[in-house]
């Protein structure tokens, strides 16, 4: 196994706390319980968008544009750096953002004494590319967990797109959390070695915190069956088809945990909770009596491996899931609906599900599907890489 010698940096999407969790931090954590020593370079991020998502509030933007580095025994987490707006936009203004990073960037790594030459480097944004010029990894691995339009929306993708192929000549190795994603990838380089390393979940967690708590006060007054969704509405979530299918159920609950940033149209049995802190989604989970995937059959959404159907199956829940690639292996622990009148046909059989061998299987296979399992892949990997180069 790798060495105790290399540190990691993860060159994150997300912020280390983001309430979605999400994939970077949950292998940041996997890596600390191994032992190894840990830096999270948190997305920087526009005033206008921090503002944007947390409100204009005074106490939250001096806490922005101060905090910069949190230290723990085996974690260094470089916070949300803010930068000008509309670089996406203007290479003059991604010039100076730039410029300004690197200062940044130089500064905090000086003073927690962060030698790149010894990490192992895990990018999972585009974004970063151009920061990657000047800095030396020991091994740069490139985490492919979207297709890039996730990052990039519709406007930006030419530039992401632009970034994405510089990823793939200079990095060293790539992991794909979806076989499309690797068969997009080696569509550009055949030559590339790709692992594929799929999502996971903390199945003790999971099991230990939905045991544990009480039943969620906002949902007990919401009339049963309730129909759940945990995660964020954006533009890859089928909106019109929660809205169809709630129409045709007006008896049955929708209830959605997560930000919302797509239109979703209102019904009185729709109830949007808003984001709720990590700790709390296995209680919300347990809490429904069928879970949700309405994602959009297109490039995006087969490009998803959706974090949250193994955080359903380490409940054992019944799952309704739209028809996108990456789910289709999980056909027989899903209701895999074909079209938008499936959709209601397969949460009225999962409905009528009867706990047994099927909630069984659901937690089985979470539970052989962990991170832990998932970080031993990738160390396995990256050994084998160093191994092959001579330089462990």
């Amino acid at each position: 196994m790798l060495s105790k010698k290399y540190n990691f940096v993860i060159l994150s999407v997300l912020s280390y706390d983001n309430l979605l969790r999400g994939r970077p931090a949950a292998l940041t954590s996997e890596l600390i319980n191994r032992n190894y020593k840990m830096i999270f370079l948190e997305p920087p991020v526009s005033v206008l968008r921090y503002i944007s998502d947390k409100g204009f509030n005074l106490k939250i933007l001096k806490k922005f544009f101060l905090r910069r580095v949190s230290f723990d025994k085996t974690l260094i987490v470089v916070h949300q750096i803010p930068i000008l707006p509309f670089g996406g936009y203007f290479k003059w203004i991604r010039k100076i953002n730039y410029i300004f990073l690197m200062l940044q960037f130089r500064t905090i790594f000086k003073g927690i004494k962060m030698d790149f030459g010894n990490c192992i480097g895990i990018i999972n944004d585009p974004w970063w590319s151009e920061l990657l010029k000047s800095w030396k990894t020991k091994v740069l691995c490139y985490d492919c967990i979207d297709d890039i339009k996730v990052f990039s929306g519709s406007r930006k993708y030419p530039l992401y797109k632009k970034w994405h192929m510089e990823l793939i000549k200079k990095v060293d190795m790539f992991f794909a959390s979806a076989q499309t994603i690797k068969n997009d990838i080696l569509a550009i380089d055949p030559t590339k070695k790709i692992t594929y390393i799929p999502n996971a979940v903390d199945f003790p967690f999971f099991n230990t915190q939905a045991s544990l708590v009480k039943d969620r006060m906002d949902l007990a007054s919401i009339p049963r069956p309730i129909l759940g969704f945990v995660g964020l509405v954006s533009w890859w979530i089928d909106t019109e088809l929660i809205y169809e299918t709630a129409v045709k159920l007006p008896n049955y609950s929708f209830v959605i945990i997560g930000p919302i940033r797509q239109p979703l149209k209102e019904l009185p049995n729709i109830y949007l909770l808003g984001q709720k802190p990590y700790e709390e989604v296995p209680m919300y989970i347990r809490m429904f009596d069928v879970c949700l995937a309405p994602f959009k059959i297109d490039k995006v959404g087969n490009a998803a491996d959706p974090l949250k159907i193994y955080e359903y199956l380490a409940l054992g829940k019944p799952v309704v899931s739209t028809d996108i690639d990456e789910l289709r292996k999980l056909d027989n622990l899903l209701y895999i609906a074909k079209n938008n009148a499936d959709f209601v046909n397969c949460i009225e059989k999962a409905l009528k599900e009867r706990k047994g061998d099927l909630e069984i299987k659901r937690k089985k296979y979470a539970e052989l599907n962990s991170w832990k399992a998932r970080i031993d892949t990738m160390l396995q990997t990256i050994s084998e890489y160093l191994e092959s180069k001579k330089v462990q």
